[in-house]
């Protein structure tokens, strides 16, 4: 029985590529986190940090008990959303492009599933597919009830360097 529903599991990955990623998310104190292992599909376990190679960025929203998460991989381009509390609030990224001139918003996407999260990368294609060497700004923050919640939203700004962690300085 396992053996047939892996196989309609790979098949049906095969043939929708558009599928996304969700799996359950790991909560973590903002400065225990120093990799991106604690993610897991239900049937796997916890997944190896060697599924994303390269630098890692990250960032919570800024509500008093942060109930959103972004993760960045620019090797790869991954971008994973995830729902840290049970509170009945989505979770809102935007990721935009400040090196274009002007800048160009690539993708915004919202994800509510407490306990999960929703993963896009760059094999998806477009949007989700960064301009190498570009300076990307990622913003983060909560939506209940169609509103932002209060002082949840928090900003950085990545470069898509796949080998090397570097910031934006001045780009605005």
């Amino acid at each position: 029985m396992k053996k047939a529903t892996s196989i309609a599991v790979f098949t049906a990955a095969t043939m929708m590529p558009w599928t996304l990623a969700v799996v359950p998310a790991q909560a973590h104190e903002r400065s225990a986190l120093t990799s991106p292992g604690g993610y897991a599909t239900p049937e796997s376990g916890p997944a190896p940090t060697a599924d994303h190679p390269g630098p890692h960025h990250w960032m919570y929203t800024d509500d008093d008990n942060s109930g959103g998460r972004v993760d960045f991989w620019p090797q790869g381009d991954i971008v994973t959303i995830s729902d840290m509390q049970d509170d009945g609030a989505a979770v809102e990224v935007t990721v935009r492009n400040e090196t274009k001139d002007p800048d160009k918003r690539e993708y915004r996407e919202t994800f509510q599933g407490y306990g999960w999260s929703k993963t896009f990368r760059a094999s998806m294609g477009q949007p989700w597919n960064l301009a190498e060497g570009h300076c990307f700004r990622f913003r983060i923050r909560l939506i209940k009830n169609g509103q932002v919640v209060d002082k949840s939203k928090d900003i950085a700004q990545w470069r898509n360097y796949n080998n090397t962690t570097k910031e934006c300085p001045g780009v605005e």
